[in-house]
């Protein structure tokens, strides 16, 4: 590689975070030479109804800790605790966050994670948390949204904790998602893409949801009667273009609805993710 070159230089990336959330991701990716290609095929949005947050955070005093398993979630749960004016009562709380980016969104607003574990996942957290703290009866408040597991809550519940979950966030379809359909068709038949990155299983899902039904010419509720059969219609139109997971729910997401994943972070950040993306490209 010459001295001016960048690791994913002749790099086409589809990047499918929440208009929110891209900018950043796609500044790094542009940094490293890839064109970035960028499509939401996700938006998140406030819960549908705020109250059982706003019962949770005006009696944070009943919680000995709260659990941040997203950069989503703290940043929901903080803004609305700001809107309450309890935000000050917040920053004494003891908080556990799973992963960087997610202590970084608290520390933004001086909240500092007490516990971080060593790996950005549930499955890791489920085991150091509890060799860390003692949470037997410990009452425990996970802010989460809509989808995803309930991993967390069933470990901890399962080693003695009482835990409570609140929906303080969304994933929902993307505002215009039968245009983000049309687009994301476009650009598989075009062969315009050297990768898809997915950033969560939600976006797998949301992805081949999307894609499938533009490749079919449906609009996305239409698409519906194609859904035991994602994979086997978007094979051909991936087989060529490098599949890069965040982390260990991705890629079995990625497998279920895309068909494959080639390429799963290390370290299950969107930094990591960058790594990744950029060693697998420089040995192509």
């Amino acid at each position: 590689m010459s001295a001016d070159a960048k690791p994913l230089d002749g790099a086409r990336v589809l990047v499918t975070r929440s208009q929110e959330q891209a900018p950043h991701f796609c500044a790094q990716l542009e940094a490293l030479g890839a064109l970035v290609y960028a499509v939401p095929v996700i938006s998140i949005e406030g819960p549908a109804d705020w109250q059982p947050v706003d019962e949770a955070l005006r009696s944070l005093d009943r919680y000995n800790w709260i659990v941040f398993a997203s950069s989503n979630a703290a940043r929901f749960f903080v803004e609305r605790s700001r809107q309450l004016g309890v935000l000050a009562q917040l920053k004494h709380t003891p908080v556990a966050a799973i992963g960087p980016s997610t202590a970084r969104a608290l520390a933004q607003n001086e909240i500092i994670a007490a516990f971080v574990p060593s790996q950005s996942i549930a499955e890791q957290f489920v085991i150091e948390f509890p060799q860390r703290v003692r949470i037997r009866e410990k009452k425990i408040l996970w802010p989460r949204g809509n989808l995803g597991r309930m991993l967390i809550a069933e470990a901890l519940t399962e080693q003695g904790a009482v835990v409570e979950a609140v929906e303080c966030y969304r994933n929902t379809p993307p505002k215009e998602q039968n245009a983000a359909a049309r687009e994301l068709a476009t650009l598989l038949k075009e062969k315009k893409l050297t990768h898809v990155v997915l950033t969560s299983g939600q976006s797998a899902k949301s992805f081949a949801d999307l894609a499938v039904a533009g490749l079919a010419g449906r609009s996305v509720e239409q698409a519906i009667e194609y859904e035991d059969r994602q994979a086997e219609m978007l094979a051909d139109f991936v087989r060529d273009v490098i599949v890069a997971s965040i982390g260990p729910e991705t890629s079995r997401a990625c497998r279920e609805f895309i068909g494959k994943v080639d390429v799963e972070a290390a370290v299950h950040t969107i930094d990591g993710l960058c790594e990744a993306l950029s060693n697998q490209h420089l040995e192509t």
